[in-house]
């Protein structure tokens, strides 16, 4: 659906459904921002052992699900923001991490609070960009 933050952008359609889905809110294929794998229900709250030199930044290390995360690339970040037309005030920017064991996630930082979590997994692949 053409919305901004990634939990309010899909919807389930039954493979049994006589029309086919529209998928022209579906980010073109030229977009470089990637789009997770799989998407979490909700973001995952991370904790930052050592964060970067500027605050934009993703963290350089950090824990998630007990287990400690050292950021060896990143790219982003994308700027997402609630649909204020309907008084959602979330704003986040989201980032492509690759940590030294090669697991890709997708990060965000609340723009409010600038907390981070992780809302989700990326496909294996090239990242030129460093952190």
């Amino acid at each position: 659906q053409a919305l901004h933050l990634p939990e309010r952008q899909s919807r389930f359609v039954s493979a049994l459904a006589a029309a086919a889905p529209d998928w022209s809110a579906w980010p073109p294929a030229t977009a470089t921002a990637p789009v997770p794998l799989r998407l979490f229900p909700a973001p995952e709250a991370i904790e930052v052992e050592d964060a970067s030199p500027t605050p934009e930044a993703p963290p350089r290390i950090f824990l998630w699900r007990r287990r400690r995360h050292h950021t060896a690339r990143a790219q982003g970040p994308d700027r997402r923001l609630g649909a204020w037309w309907q008084d959602e005030t979330d704003a986040r920017d989201y980032w492509a991490v690759e940590d030294q064991a090669g697991r890709r996630l997708w990060l965000c930082r609340d723009l409010a609070t600038g907390r981070w979590f992780v809302h989700g997994l990326l496909a294996p692949g090239d990242m030129t960009a460093s952190p």
